[in-house]
């Protein structure tokens, strides 16, 4: 069964509030979001790239209790051991359009369920100060959520690929 697009964004948001992260997960999130938060101008731009991976983890997550599918791993695809280089790449594969295999539901629902939710994102965290703003910087900004939001997708993706691997 595939829930409706407004049930997965609205359960993707409610399971992001329930400490969802697996215990290596969990590690990886907080190496990252911790380096992050150091890295930015305004620590709370960190914070933010860290609900943002939150919610795109939990996206992946809701897509696997609904649709209960299997991954199919693209030949092209290495699967290493380093959570951040298997990430990151299935982050680019995803951003590309060359995730065949990746995803659980057909791509173009995976694709409006990530907009969503960055858009979401986007409007929680600038749209306070969206008239203070140049629109070099909100687009700057709006890629960085997005980038996260997908990489958490990502991290779900490459635990779950690495966990396999390693059985």
């Amino acid at each position: 069964m595939t829930l409706p697009l407004d049930q997965i964004v609205f359960r993707t948001r409610a399971l992001a509030q329930a400490h969802p992260f697996s215990a290596r997960a969990q590690s990886y999130f907080m190496d990252a979001i911790g380096v992050e938060r150091k890295n930015q101008p305004a620590e709370e731009i960190g914070i933010w790239a860290g609900y943002a991976m939150t919610v795109g983890y939990c996206l992946r997550k809701l897509e696997e209790s609904d649709a209960r599918g299997m991954l199919s791993i693209p030949e092209d695809l290495i699967v290493v051991s380093d959570l951040e280089e298997l990430t990151d790449d299935i982050a680019e594969r995803i951003s590309d359009e060359r995730a065949d295999g990746l995803l659980l539901y057909p791509e173009p629902l995976v694709v409006e369920a990530l907009d969503r939710i960055i858009a979401g994102e986007v409007e929680r965290r600038l749209s306070h100060g969206s008239d203070e703003i140049d629109r070099e910087t909100f687009a700057t900004l709006e890629n960085y959520l997005a980038w996260w939001t997908l990489k958490g997708y990502a991290l779900r993706v490459a635990e779950v690929l690495t966990d396999d691997a390693s059985s």
